[in-house]
């Protein structure tokens, strides 16, 4: 349920931008990210992604302008 409203609050972000005239821009973890926690909060593992969108960031991120499925 809280996937769902997560998505539903993207798409209704994106709508208003758009019908705003307003730059839309967001972040997500890599596809190619694969969680090896044993648990929904792992610690190492959320330092683990912490880093990889660290490393991102310094690369010179390239912005998502459209929320998945609308691309």
């Amino acid at each position: 349920m809280v996937r769902a409203m997560s998505w539903g609050d993207l798409y209704r972000v994106y709508t208003i931008t758009q019908n705003r005239g307003i730059d839309f821009n967001y972040a997500a973890i890599p596809d190619d990210f694969e969680w090896q926690g044993e648990e929904t909060f792992d610690k190492a593992e959320m330092n683990r992604l912490y880093q990889v969108g660290y490393e991102l960031a310094l690369d010179g991120y390239d912005w998502r302008k459209v929320p998945p499925g609308l691309d």
